[in-house]
C-alpha cells in the first residue's frame, strides 16, 4: 500500500481525516500501514524525500494562514515524484480552479464542509483507487515525458501509436494515441532516451511496436489500429519484426 501523508494544521481536521482513513483500513483488513500527519509543509517534504517512495498525499490548501501553501507543496511533490497521488482537502472551494491550472494532477478535491457521509465516501473512493493501483505496476504501464515548455505528457504506453516530427517545425513533435493527438516541443532523440520502449522506424518517426498490426514491405508502411499509418525505412523492417513477439502482426 502507498504510504499516506497528511498536511493539515487543524487538529480536529487532522483527527477527522485520520479516522476516516483508519476506518477504511480496518474494513479492508490492511493490517499495518503508514500514515503520517504534518502541520508544516517543509517537514512533510523532508520526511517524504527521505523515504524515496511514491505516496498518497492529502493536502490542505491553507496552512497556518498561508493561502495555497498546500498547492506549492503539491508542485514540489509532483516535480520529484510524478507517480505519487495528490488529494486536496480544503474549506476553500474557490481555490479549485487554481489547482487545475497549476499543472498538478490532483486525484480529487474534497470540501471539508461536506456532510460526514459524503466526506467519508470521498476519502474512501480515493483509497479504493490507490488500492487498485497498488496491484498494478503503474510505472511500467505509463509513458511520462517532461518537455521544455513545463507541461508533462502522461499516458498509458499501450495507448500510444507513434510520435512524429512535425513537418513544419523540426523541434516540435506530434504524438498519436488511442484517445488523443498531442503536440509538444522536443526531439525524437530526447523522447527515445526518456522511453526506450519506442522503436525508431524512420528518421522522423518513433513507434510503439506493440500496436503495429501490419507491415507492408513493398510500400514500406506500418499500420495501426484506427487506420493510422506511418512510413518505415527498409533497413528497419527486419529488426522490427524480430522485436515484435506474438500478437496479431501481419507482414505482406
Amino acid at each position: 500500500m502507498y504510504p499516506i501523508y497528511i498536511l493539515e494544521d487543524d487538529v480536529i481536521q487532522q483527527n477527522r481525516l485520520k479516522e476516516a482513513i483508519d476506518r477504511y483500513a480496518v474494513s479492508k483488513q490492511w493490517g499495518d500501514y503508514q500514515c503520517k500527519v504534518f502541520d508544516d509543509g517543509q517537514e512533510l517534504l523532508t520526511a517524504f524525500e527521505k523515504s524515496g517512495e511514491k505516496a498518497l498525499f492529502f493536502l490542505d490548501l491553507e496552512i497556518k494562514g498561508v493561502k495555497r501553501l498546500g498547492l506549492e507543496v503539491a508542485k514540489v511533490i509532483y516535480k520529484t515524484s510524478p507517480f505519487s497521488l495528490i488529494v486536496f482537502v480544503s474549506t476553500h472551494s474557490e481555490y479549485m480552479p487554481h489547482t487545475y491550472k497549476s499543472m498538478v494532477r490532483a486525484m480529487d478535491f474534497i470540501i471539508k464542509d461536506e456532510s460526514e457521509e459524503e466526506y467519508n465516501d470521498r476519502v474512501a473512493s480515493c483509497l479504493d483507487y490507490v488500492s487498485e493501483l497498488d496491484k498494478q505496476d503503474v510505472e511500467k504501464e505509463t509513458f511520462l515525458f517532461r518537455n521544455s515548455e513545463g507541461s508533462d505528457i502522461f499516458l498509458k504506453f499501450d495507448e500510444i501509436f507513434f510520435v512524429e516530427t512535425d513537418p513544419q517545425h523540426s523541434h516540435k513533435l506530434i504524438l498519436y494515441s488511442l484517445y488523443s493527438r498531442i503536440e509538444f516541443r522536443a526531439t525524437l532523440s530526447e523522447v527515445l532516451k526518456s522511453e526506450p520502449r519506442f522503436f525508431k522506424c524512420h528518421r522522423s518517426f518513433l513507434i510503439n511496436p506493440k500496436n503495429v498490426t501490419l507491415i507492408n514491405r513493398r510500400e514500406k508502411m506500418l499500420y495501426f489500429r484506427d487506420g493510422l499509418s506511418c512510413p518505415i525505412s527498409r533497413r528497419h523492417i527486419n529488426p522490427l519484426i524480430k522485436r515484435i513477439e506474438g500478437g496479431e502482426l501481419r507482414v505482406i
